[in-house]
């Protein structure tokens, strides 16, 4: 899809001077990590660093970039929900949920939340402010919503 850019942190490093090819007309990003591998972690300082770096706005400030801490369906974690909550605000990213690609959980929700702050900042009508019952992704999901996630 145009204007899109998604990152896994697993995929191979020799690949990183690609990146602008990747980046080129985003307007949108997601850089998402395993809970169970604190590298993967780490790496995202890295990611998000390249992407601002690299994309922006017309207006010159950053493409809303989403944090999403993968395989919360796991129990084994090396990373904790503060250092996550403390990392996405220090740096800048739009929200933050823990997921599941292989249950399903908050993927769709997560992709909705960002494409709804692309198309507010595109000024396409018909999309206003985030009311009450809007989605905000800013730590894990509800009870109700993480099924068998270990939050």
């Amino acid at each position: 899809m145009e204007g899109w850019m998604v990152k896994s942190i697993d995929s191979q490093e020799r690949f990183t001077w690609m990146t602008r090819v990747y980046y080129k007309d985003s307007h949108g990003c997601v850089i998402m990590f395993d809970l169970t591998n604190k590298n993967s972690f780490v790496n995202t300082l890295k990611w998000k660093r390249d992407v601002d770096s690299k994309c922006s706005l017309p207006d010159g400030s950053p493409i809303p970039c989403m944090l999403l801490a993968n395989k919360c369906d796991l129990a084994h974690r090396q990373i904790d929900q503060m250092q996550i909550e403390t990392f996405y605000k220090e740096h800048n990213f739009i929200g933050w949920t823990e997921t599941s690609a292989k249950e399903g959980l908050m993927v769709n929700d997560s992709m909705k939340f960002l494409v709804d702050v692309m198309m507010r900042q595109e000024g396409i009508h018909g999309v206003g402010p985030l009311s009450s019952d809007s989605l905000k992704l800013s730590g894990p999901a509800s009870p109700q919503e993480k099924k068998s996630c270990l939050c």
